[in-house]
């Protein structure tokens, strides 16, 4: 059967990607080897929100996490992300996997530590919900 709404990790990531460019990894899960692809950007659909109409609007709530090797720089990158986002939803970019309808933040780009994180990975961490709609 077909898909009706959007993968929200594959869109999103798809909209990433040329935005911050090839030097930073984008993906939906943390890699084995996380720690020698930075910079890295992981964004993911978090469980909360559900589709407005399960035909054409879905409403995702998304986690963002930026890595970097300094904390100005992975800082940097979590507004990039940000800015990236917000750019596609004002400027309606369409993928192959739909477009951003509706953005709003509803967490800021903040450092995040673990007691386990390496002393040389600082990690920055955002929330934003967005509504998707399928390509048309």
């Amino acid at each position: 059967m077909p898909r009706l709404l959007p993968d929200t990790d594959l869109l999103v990531s798809t909209l990433l990607r040329p935005a911050l460019g090839t030097g930073v990894t984008v993906t939906t899960e943390i890699p084995d080897n996380a720690t020698s692809v930075l910079p890295l950007v992981i964004a993911t659909r978090i469980p909360a929100g559900g589709a407005v109409h399960p035909r054409f609007l879905d409403r995702a709530t998304v986690s963002v996490e930026a890595w970097h090797h300094s904390k100005q720089q992975a800082s940097d990158l979590a507004e990039e992300t940000r800015v990236a986002l917000y750019a596609a939803w004002e400027q309606q970019l369409t993928t192959l996997h739909g477009h951003i309808a509706y953005y709003d933040e509803m967490a800021a780009p903040a450092e995040i530590r673990t007691e386990d994180q390496p002393a040389e990975v600082f990690r920055y961490q955002a929330s934003y919900v967005l509504a998707t709609r399928p390509p048309l």
